[in-house]
């Protein structure tokens, strides 16, 4: 298991572990109070237990957890039909008092067939869409292949995104507070270290070109980064050196900014006020007039539909409750946020 032990939004302990129980594994999923007690309000007496009826597959990568202290984690089951490998990823959402979310999938477990790339992280979007990245090696005479998946809310691969669904040549890192996500394209030397090259791309997959990371130290040996509450970048890193002289450890933050709901630095885009009370207005020239938009809340469920009227158009929200709304432009998302 990738990270066994993590705080939730409410700084609570959240462990999870898998126990050996011949041919029917299973997660165990605990949360302890910040003192260190079992919290008795999640699941029972603080526990809950997934059982899969299958030889359970390695937990991909570490658990996700949403604002309203709702649960996901995420694995694999390797499976064989006439000879052909079939592995399933499985998500299964748990509310935050440890039921399982039956909204959410089939009794809160969204079940999706994929190719025979190794899974290796996973990451979601404020509608629970989300992208998960691949690595793998074709042969033992090949580099590297990386590439990063958009599913939509129900498992399905969302065509939209970057290259008929997919981005490649690269590792995904997280997504950001506002939808963009930052990736990691990083190679080995010819001595043997490790450059990292770090990109900040669009929800839709569209690379942000106003993002321009440098990075003007020596060869690593490892290193990582996170977010930070200002949305920085935190760079940790360590050398790589044969030398007798020690090791070094790098520690570095990069700015990245903004991270407001304010996504609209295309330059073809304006969309104003944002935050609004109800009335958004687009300008655009780069877009043909009666072009079809579409507004969704958080949940996905589609709020309005409508026409791009030439070089400016209203959109009233006046009626929707106050939150998050996506506005979906050919193959552009942006946030709206009413209040």
């Amino acid at each position: 298991i990738a990270r066994p032990y993590q705080l939730d939004m409410d700084e609570n302990i959240v462990a999870i572990g898998k126990n050996e129980n011949g041919s029917e594994n299973e997660f165990v999923i605990r949360r302890f109070l910040q003192n260190g007690e079992r919290d008795n309000s999640f699941g029972d007496s603080g526990q809950v237990i997934f059982r899969s009826g299958l030889q359970l597959g390695t937990l991909v990568d570490n658990i996700h957890f949403f604002p309203n202290g709702d649960i996901i984690f995420h694995f694999g089951i390797t499976t064989t039909d006439n000879e052909t490998t079939i592995r399933t990823n499985k998500l299964v959402k748990l509310k935050n008092n440890g039921e399982y979310d039956s909204s959410y999938g089939i009794d809160g477990i969204l079940s999706f067939i994929i190719e025979e790339d190794f899974p290796v992280k996973v990451d979601f979007f404020e509608d629970n869409s989300f992208l998960e990245y691949y690595a793998y090696y074709l042969n033992q005479e090949t580099s590297l292949t990386r590439k990063i998946i958009r599913y939509n809310q129900d498992g399905t691969i969302d065509f939209t995104f970057g290259e008929d669904g997919e981005i490649s040549g690269l590792t995904l890192c997280y997504i950001q507070n506002n939808g963009r996500f930052i990736t990691d394209s990083a190679q080995f030397t010819d001595q043997g270290g490790i450059r990292p090259n770090l990109s900040r791309f669009y929800s839709d997959g569209n690379i942000d070109s106003s993002f321009n990371f440098t990075f003007n130290y020596t060869d690593l040996s490892s290193y990582n980064l996170l977010q930070t509450e200002q949305g920085e970048i935190l760079f940790a890193g360590m050398d790589y050196s044969e030398s007798d002289s020690g090791v070094y450890l790098i520690l570095a933050q990069y700015r990245n900014s903004p991270l407001s709901v304010d996504e609209f630095e295309n330059t073809n885009f304006k969309i104003y006020p944002n935050p609004s009370t109800g009335i958004f207005t687009l300008e655009s020239n780069s877009i043909s007039e009666n072009t079809n938009y579409q507004i969704t809340d958080l949940t996905g469920k589609i709020v309005q539909i409508g026409n791009i009227q030439l070089s400016q158009t209203h959109i009233n929200l006046e009626s929707a409750q106050d939150g998050i709304y996506f506005l979906k432009i050919d193959k552009k998302t942006f946030k709206l946020l009413k209040n």
